[in-house]
Formats: structure tokens, sequence, C-alpha cells
């Protein structure tokens, strides 16, 4: 299990930064915005993409959206002392 570390969390930044840069490429986006709101276990999230100068909403895929869903909570326990080993997977 990944340790939530300041490094740790980087790593996985990095990494969904990459992910979601291929996929912007690949698609011809010029930009992306992701919002997460969270409450407890709830959590709402949506996206926008601007593909040749309109904004699209929800558009990026949802296997990216997760990447950075998963982030921020792994971020959230941390922040709260309830990381990997204390209740949180």
């Amino acid at each position: 299990m990944m340790e939530w570390s300041f490094e740790g969390q980087m790593e996985v930044a990095q990494a969904i930064a990459n992910q979601w840069g291929e996929w912007m490429r690949a698609n011809g986006v010029q930009e992306v915005i992701v919002e997460v709101e969270g409450v407890g276990t709830r959590a709402a999230v949506s996206s926008q993409v601007q593909h040749q100068g309109q904004w699209v909403n929800n558009a990026l895929p949802v296997e990216l959206v997760r990447l950075g869903v998963d982030l921020r909570v792994a971020m959230g326990a941390l922040e709260t002392g309830r990381g990997p080993g204390h209740g949180c997977p």
C-alpha cells in the first residue's frame, strides 16, 4: 500500500498530469478543468474541456476524472490523519 507522504502525492500528481496530457494531445484539447467537492464520504465532480475554442461539460473520461478524485481523497485522508493504516484505503 502506498505511503501518502508529500513526495508520494507529488509522484501520483505527476502521473495524473502525464495521463491527462496524453489524452489532451490525442484529442486536441487545450484546457481541462476538474472540480471536486466533497463532504464526508460523498463527492460531486464536474469537468470541462476546451476543444476547438468551445467549452464542453463532463467530456473528460471518467477513468481520468477518477484518478484526480482518488488523489484528492488520499490527500484529505493524510490531512486528517486517516491515511493508509488508519481506516482509509
